[in-house]
């Protein structure tokens, strides 16, 4: 169960469908719609459709294409993916990983207990996401809350360029470009990321950042595979832990700020970001 929603009262009505009313109130009760406007909770509400599903039953399969996003309303769900079992609950999302990736599902859904949910297209959810970036920036924030380790991110290994070269323009673009959750963002898009990231000098012994304060920026290693606080940065909160080095080394230094008006103005990067940080079990 997503944590602070509790068990939705029509239960006890045996699971008959919700009044528009009703199913404002409940996806305004979720994380991804708290800090919406009306509109885009409106709009989501006349969109979604009700579905109720006997114990036993599919909500999806393993290898076929998802099509839309399951908003669980009462009853418990479980994902089954090769030998991992995971549960859900009231509040819980499923479906959402290959609905923004439109790719087969890599994991069934089945109703553990009599269950109703909320369904939204994948159509319409990428156009809630593209329209209501308070709807967008909430998804990435529960994402990368959930992900373990998050004071590290995956980048592709950046080949040697001189330890004492500056960096220029074309080095940070390709830097940000090798990043995956930029994959396929335009290079005029990482430009312009690019022109607000700085070479950072990291010298040894200092932490690069503590535990607690604002993760007002993630950092690229020039030679690594790492992005250091990227998580953070999108989790919209503190840094997770204290990060200190062996040696110096020299980062490139992207403020927050900057990624999150890129997200905001390229929807389609901020789809790649959620399907990145999205589970398989999603």
């Amino acid at each position: 169960m997503a944590p602070g929603v509790q068990p939705w009262v029509g239960m006890k009505d045996g699971l008959r469908p919700l009044s528009p009313v009703e199913r404002i109130l409940y996806l305004k009760s979720l994380p991804l719609f708290a800090d919406a406007q009306s509109a885009p909770v409106t709009t989501v509400a006349s969109q979604v459709t009700v579905h109720v599903f006997p114990a036993g039953s599919l909500l999806f399969r393993a290898g076929e294409i998802s099509t839309q996003v399951h908003f669980v309303v009462d009853g418990r769900v479980r994902v089954e993916r090769q030998h991992a079992v995971e549960r859900r609950g009231p509040g819980d999302m499923v479906g959402l990983r290959a609905a923004l990736r439109r790719d087969p599902a890599t994991a069934s859904c089945v109703a553990e207990t009599p269950a109703r949910t909320l369904a939204l297209g994948a159509d319409e959810l990428f156009a809630v996401l593209s329209e209501h970036f308070e709807v967008a920036r909430a998804l990435l924030r529960a994402l990368a809350r959930r992900v373990e380790h998050r004071d590290r991110l995956p980048a592709a290994r950046w080949r040697k360029c001189g330890a004492a070269a500056p960096l220029t323009l074309l080095d940070k673009i390709m830097l940000l470009k090798h990043l995956p959750l930029l994959a396929g963002a335009p290079v005029t898009a990482l430009a312009r990321l690019a022109a607000d990231a700085a070479e950072h000098s990291w010298d040894a012994g200092q932490p690069l950042y503590r535990a607690g304060e604002p993760a007002e920026a993630f950092y690229l290693c020039r030679r690594s595979r790492l992005a250091l606080g990227a998580l953070d940065v999108l989790a919209q909160g503190g840094y997770a832990r204290t990060l200190a080095g062996n040696g110096p080394a020299r980062l490139l230094r992207v403020p927050g700020d900057a990624l999150f008006d890129l997200l905001e103005d390229h929807a389609d990067i901020t789809r790649t970001v959620a399907s990145v940080l999205a589970r398989p079990d999603e």
